[in-house]
C-alpha cells in the first residue's frame, strides 16, 4: 500500500513539474514576439505626424494595438509570476 501511495506522489508530483515547465515555456514563447510588436509599434509612434505610415487615423490604430499588446503582456507576466510562486 505504501509503495502505491509513493508511485502517486511520485506520478503527481511529475505531472505537476511538467505542467509547470510547460507554461513557462509557452508563456515565454508568447512573450518574444509580443515584446517585439511594442517594439515596432512604439518605433512608428516615433516618427513624425507628417510620415504617412503614421497619419492621425493609423496613429489611433498603433496606440489602440500598443495598448492592447502591453495588456497581453501584462498579463503573460503574471501568469509566469503565478507559475514561479506555486512551483
Amino acid at each position: 500500500h505504501d509503495h502505491e501511495n509513493q508511485l502517486r506522489a511520485n506520478v503527481a508530483e511529475a505531472a505537476k513539474e511538467a505542467r509547470s515547465k510547460l507554461i513557462r515555456v509557452v508563456m515565454h514563447d508568447l512573450r518574444s514576439p509580443l515584446l517585439s510588436t511594442i517594439n515596432m509599434m512604439e518605433l512608428l509612434l516615433t516618427l513624425p505626424e507628417s510620415t504617412t505610415l503614421v497619419q492621425p487615423v493609423a496613429r489611433q490604430a498603433v496606440e489602440n494595438s500598443a495598448h492592447c499588446a502591453k495588456l497581453m503582456e501584462n498579463i503573460v507576466s503574471d501568469m509566469l509570476d503565478f507559475e514561479r510562486i506555486d512551483s
